[in-house]
């Protein structure tokens, strides 16, 4: 009954919370009816399920077993990344008291350090679910599986193979396929930021002119300028920048997002974004407001457009890559830009649309569900086709 009732929960955690079965021959075999481990890649913090089968053991050999796994445990709780580990030991029996005492033992919250250990104990005999813990610490769903998969007798029976077969299935859903190794296109991007500036500044020097008036004779984003037929104008600013400060904060995050988004994509379809999405925003910026605009930060949200088109093709790979972090700051940048009126908000905003839509013209994956790539393309043609129009009336 317990290993049944075990099978039921690995199914579930593997195909509902997006778990990995850790298998590693130097501390234990895999999946067995004595125990099993899952992990999952949150992003910022890994998450580590233990399931015991009480059935299996004696209590002496499960007090050893505990003594070893705190030894581990301080390993763990030494590095620097996050964990969530729960511990859950099952039985269809009732334990003794020592037994509850040992599970309880294990159990480390220490908040300073980000580190958590959960021991839950389940008796199949009585259909009790103990956890002792804090039931508002956010576990991820694991409990609820727990719960409902006890009250729901309909289990599964133990097939080791079934397992195995499944967690096949679910790494797919982690695996990020590597289009190219080297950012070419990221850093020489970079480069011609840092060299236009460079040759901008000293044209200030040897002209005896403003910053400004460089950048209108280098190629600033100006409307009116555009409507004159200065087209070239929705493409130059993406290397133009309005001071050191303002070129750093780009390049920075052009080199924190770049690279990936460009190993994903491949040299060349990045490129394609980037500048496609930069011209995208200042389209944007041409055709709602009056303002004259520069910066590649259009053309940047474009690669968070594109790495946000991958978490709708690819969320459990996205999630265990980038966390909530990645959408976190781009809301977070998108609301600090309507608070500064300096920020060319509708840029990024452009900029971010087109980078999402480009992507899935251009497409990470192979698949083309519904013709994806064709309603993409229409979407683009039509929302920048009619702003472009818009701002030349």
């Amino acid at each position: 009954m317990i290993e049944d009732y075990i099978q039921t929960i690995s199914e579930k955690v593997i195909k509902n919370k997006d778990f990995l079965l850790v298998n590693n021959a130097r501390y234990w075999e895999g999946y067995t009816k004595k125990r099993v481990f899952f992990m999952k890649n949150c992003g910022s913090n890994f998450v580590l399920l233990e399931i015991y089968n009480l059935a299996e053991y004696e209590e002496d050999e499960l007090e050893n077993e505990i003594s070893e796994k705190k030894e581990n445990l301080q390993k763990i709780l030494n590095s620097p990344v996050e964990y969530k580990i729960f511990k859950v030991f099952i039985s269809d029996f009732d334990v003794s008291d020592k037994t509850i005492d040992l599970i309880k033992s294990i159990q480390v919250h220490d908040v300073s350090i980000k580190k958590f250990v959960n021991s839950i104990y389940i008796n199949l005999n009585n259909d009790e679910v103990n956890c002792y813990f804090d039931r508002n610490f956010p576990d991820g769903g694991i409990v609820e599986v727990l719960i409902e998969t006890l009250d729901n007798k309909n289990w599964s029976k133990y097939d080791e193979n079934r397992i195995f077969e499944i967690d096949r299935e679910k790494q797919k859903d982690y695996r990020v396929s590597i289009v190219s190794v080297r950012s070419i296109a990221v850093y020489t991007i970079i480069a011609l930021n840092v060299l236009v500036y460079i040759v901008a500044k000293m044209k200030c020097y040897e002209n005896n002119v403003s910053y400004f008036e460089v950048m209108k004779s280098f190629g600033i984003m100006d409307g009116d300028l555009i409507k004159k037929g200065e087209y070239f104008r929705l493409l130059s600013p993406v290397f133009l920048h309005g001071g050191i400060i303002h070129l750093f904060i780009n390049c920075y995050s052009l080199m924190a997002i770049g690279p990936i988004c460009e190993k994903m994509y491949g040299n060349l379809k990045f490129l394609i974004i980037y500048l496609l999405s930069g011209i995208g925003g200042f389209i944007f910026s041409f055709a709602l407001t009056k303002s004259l605009s520069l910066g590649a930060s259009g053309a940047i949200f474009g690669i968070v457009g594109a790495l946000l088109y991958f978490g709708v093709q690819k969320p459990v790979a996205f999630k265990a890559m980038f966390g909530t972090f990645l959408i976190g700051v781009t809301i977070l940048n998108l609301a600090f830009g309507f608070c500064v009126d300096d920020i060319d908000n509708f840029g990024h905003i452009g900029g971010l649309i087109a980078g999402f839509l480009l992507a899935g013209i251009l497409r990470y994956s192979e698949e083309d569900r519904f013709n994806i790539r064709s309603i993409c393309l229409i979407i683009l043609a039509v929302i920048f086709g009619g702003l472009l129009h818009m701002g030349l009336r």
